[in-house]
């Protein structure tokens, strides 16, 4: 094989490998796409729901009601994950 023969080869195969790497990051890529849009969405719904509690629910005035609505607010939210 000539020496123009295997510098063309070479620049073939380092642009296939160049290929597959960016096809492996884009699928990467793509899957974390998929996993936000999941977290994502669970807040969507949990949001909502959160808001009505919190507009029509009376909010205490001492500090330890307010930290245990807080807390409930956090378990209730933590178990969307």
């Amino acid at each position: 094989m000539s020496t123009i023969g295997t510098a063309h080869l070479c620049m073939i195969l380092m642009k296939a490998h160049l290929f597959v790497i960016v096809f492996y990051e884009l699928v990467d890529l793509t899957v974390k796409a998929e996993e936000f849009n999941e977290a994502v969405q669970v807040v969507r719904d949990w949001l909502p729901q959160a808001e009505v509690e919190l507009k029509f629910r009376p909010i205490s005035e001492d500090e330890e009601g307010i930290m245990l609505l807080i807390e409930n607010h956090e378990v209730s939210f933590a178990i969307c994950f």
